[in-house]
């Protein structure tokens, strides 16, 4: 609601905004250093610290650096009877906006709609279900979400202990020779259920703004595609990232990367040189978001694997064009393309970047001790 009134009623040059900000940062560092003494579990402690810097940099994305205002009326009001109604509407219509802005994160219907939104359904490309399909769509899926990470956080955490899920076993390939059947199972069936995991609680935020919003007629079905892409648009590190992942966090790391690049470092747009830098920015801020996000849950910043992670991508990326421009280059010289295709080279490059997050999200195990 804070950041609903911040937006929706001030100015975006007001000192309202960032004192706004200052606030929600500091209500969002007591989340962090309190939701796993106050919840207990740490995946729940995650999941509500995950959404709260969401949220924050979203507010970062819109209110700060976009600078988003309520688009002024025309209309010149005379003083009359109507002037308190109409101004009960208009602070109304205020709120209206301020909520929505908060909620969206693709910003669908604006000029700065995400690129590559995914249908509803692959075969039918146009279709856009009533409000009410909507509506009961969205609320199972919630409940199936979080019913589901339940569930499997439960059982999971009943039957693995910290003999192969802990801070000293995730280096895997350092212990390659020591690795025996019992733990290669045992990673498999705990990467399987914190991959499904990640993505119910990914996906359960965003369907319960899509529901309220809905709901209360702020925005429409059709604002809300799904929450992720086809798996096969997966075939490059840049699709992946761009097309099958979420894009819940698309547009303010773009926001903040422009920023960054462009009015800070004063980069010339359209060059290489600020297409890289505004990668390491957006894999950065990633970083740090999944630092914080690791501290909720009493993990340091030294033994979080979220920054480690995204650095990495930093550097995939450009390889990964690298590979690309030197495969373009073979096959034009020899005149025909090689036996390998080129999607499945990048297939196998993209299914390790997905296994090593799994596998960096395995740092501490459920049941160990809360302080």
């Amino acid at each position: 609601m804070l950041s609903a009134f911040a937006i929706g009623f001030t100015h975006p040059r007001s000192l309202a905004r960032p004192g706004a900000f200052i606030i929600a940062s500091l209500c969002t560092w007591q989340i962090i250093s309190k939701s796993l003494l106050c919840l207990g579990r740490r995946y729940w402690a995650t999941t509500v610290a995950g959404y709260t810097i969401q949220l924050l940099v979203h507010y970062m994305d819109v209110a700060l650096i976009g600078q988003w205002r309520f688009p002024r009326s025309k209309d010149k009001q005379t003083v009359s009877s109507s002037t308190v109604i109409a101004t009960l509407r208009e602070w109304k219509k205020k709120l209206a906006f301020g909520l929505s802005m908060s909620l969206t994160s693709r910003f669908i219907g604006t000029p700065e709609q995400l690129s590559h939104l995914p249908p509803f359904f692959s075969w039918m490309p146009h279709y856009v279900p009533s409000r009410g399909v909507f509506l009961s769509m969205t609320a199972l899926t919630v409940v199936a979400c979080y019913a589901g990470i339940d569930l499997i956080q439960a059982n999971v955490a009943s039957v693995v202990g910290d003999e192969y899920v802990s801070l000293e076993t995730i280096p895997i390939l350092r212990r390659f020779l020591e690795i025996s059947l019992g733990e290669i199972v045992t990673r498999a069936v705990v990467s399987i259920s914190t991959l499904i995991c990640m993505i119910c609680t990914q996906g359960g935020l965003y369907n319960i703004c899509a529901f309220f919003g809905v709901l209360f007629r702020m925005t429409e079905p059709a604002d809300w595609p799904p929450f992720y892409g086809a798996p096969y648009q997966a075939y490059t590190m840049r699709r992946y990232w761009s097309q099958a992942w979420h894009q819940s966090n698309t547009h303010k790391f773009k926001t903040i990367s422009d920023y960054v690049a462009h009015d800070v470092l004063r980069l010339p747009r359209g060059t290489s040189k600020a297409r890289y830098v505004k990668n390491v920015i957006g894999f950065l801020v990633s970083g740090l978001m999944h630092i914080a996000l690791d501290m909720a849950t009493d993990i340091s910043v030294y033994q979080s694997g979220g920054l480690a992670f995204f650095c990495g991508q930093m550097v995939g990326i450009p390889l990964e064009d690298l590979v690309i421009r030197l495969y373009i280059r073979v096959t034009k010289r020899i005149g025909r393309r090689l036996s390998l295709d080129g999607r499945e080279i990048d297939g196998i490059c993209v299914g390790g970047c997905v296994s090593g997050m799994v596998e960096s999200s395995l740092c501490v195990p459920e049941d160990r001790e809360v302080p």
